[in-house]
């Protein structure tokens, strides 16, 4: 009878026993945090013994439901201008891309068939263990992912929005690509993107003719009506956002951080300018750890989400020509300086020779006018004829 009671005692405890080791991994805590909410009372073994406490799994469940109701309570200015349901969606989604290291491909995928198994447009407190077993990870590396995810949702203020694709915010032109980000943060007026948006871009290295154009054409298409849209990087980027908040013009500036960061550090003061009368987005969460490789990704999300892209100057090797490459794939007309096009050291316009929705300017008025003659029915005028190079 003995033997019979103790294989049937013994997975029961193997089960529901944790050493403090373990509990403090069930919790996401170190050991001595463990030490010090035992010595509060916060927590309580269930046996203490100078070899080592032991705690059962069913208290430490209740304890770290406790810690996330806690956490989520932090997050409720966001309900303010944003639905819960979307908030706790992407809080959901940017845990499991973080399981997938940030992959978005992969977590795309994932989330959609995760979404017909389990409630994924509320708190997933209640579900962890249970999309941890289907993603085949374990439970702690869900538990910290999805702390991590959560904390960095508490960044965000009243003001942010968190828009789905699909969403009303949500950029129509930016939705009809099959890639595009599933969430946007913004922090401003989404209302800018219902406007007709021209992205105007050069690289960090720049000249005094260049930065003269960048400011006369951001000017000028600004107040022809216009929503310039730039990065904010140093360089071409900054001298375009600064011609805009200098004339009081809308603009959007699309980040390679999370909108609660700032990059460059010296860009803090333009940015919360940006901010004001304009608008600032990222396709990153404010959990995310900013990686190098995250720059490159706005040009897709500038592209996107504008009629053309305008191209101040560039080196053969700047990462800005990213821009012209999505622009290309995504089927928006690429207007190039003239003076690039002529200069025979420069080998990166010969790249874009061939496209056929590449145009020429020499002045901002080459520029506007080209800008007029794409404004016809479906963008599809006569007049929408390459420019000729001479």
């Amino acid at each position: 009878m003995k033997e019979m009671d103790s294989r049937f005692l013994r997975p029961i405890i193997e089960q529901e026993i944790l050493f403090a080791s373990e509990a403090a991994a069930y919790l996401g805590i170190t050991p001595q945090r463990l030490n010090q909410l035992v010595h509060t009372g916060k927590v309580k073994p269930v046996r203490t013994s100078p070899s080592g406490n032991l705690y059962l799994r069913s208290d430490m469940e209740e304890r770290r439901k406790r810690m996330h109701g806690n956490q989520i309570a932090y997050i409720s200015a966001l309900f303010e201008k944003n639905e819960a349901t979307t908030v706790y969606e992407a809080m959901n989604y940017f845990t499991i891309q973080s399981i997938f290291n940030g992959s978005d491909k992969k977590a795309t995928a994932e989330f959609e068939r995760l979404a017909e198994k389990f409630q994924l447009t509320e708190e997933l407190t209640n579900n962890l263990r249970s999309i941890a077993d289907d993603l085949g990870v374990e439970l702690e590396v869900m538990e910290k992912a999805y702390t991590a995810v959560v904390g960095g949702f508490q960044q965000l203020g009243a003001d942010d929005y968190i828009v789905k694709k699909g969403q009303n915010h949500y950029p129509k032109k930016l939705s009809e690509i099959s890639d595009a980000p599933l969430f946007l943060f913004m922090r401003g007026n989404p209302e800018l993107l219902t406007k007709r948006l021209v992205t105007v871009v050069g690289g960090r290295k720049t000249t005094e003719n260049g930065e003269v154009m960048a400011y006369e054409l951001s000017k000028e298409l600004g107040q022809e009506g216009y929503v310039i849209v730039s990065g904010l990087s140093k360089g071409i980027d900054s001298v375009v956002q600064q011609a805009t908040v200098n004339h009081q013009l809308p603009t959007v500036a699309v980040l390679g951080t999370p909108i609660t960061h700032f990059h460059p550090r010296e860009h803090q003061v333009l940015q919360g300018q940006l901010e004001d009368h304009g608008l600032v987005i990222s396709q990153f969460p404010p959990s995310v750890k900013v990686q190098r490789w995250h720059f490159p990704m706005r040009y897709a999300l500038m592209s996107g989400i504008s009629e053309a892209t305008v191209m101040i100057e560039s080196t053969d090797k700047s990462e800005v020509l990213e821009q012209a490459d999505y622009a290309c794939k995504y089927r928006r007309p690429l207007l190039l300086p003239q003076v690039a096009l002529d200069d025979r050291k420069l080998q990166w316009p010969n790249r874009y020779i061939d496209y056929g929705k590449m145009y020429a300017y020499r002045k901002p008025t080459d520029v506007l006018k080209r800008m007029e003659m794409l404004t016809t029915e479906d963008g599809t005028s006569t007049r929408y004829a390459q420019q000729t190079i001479g």
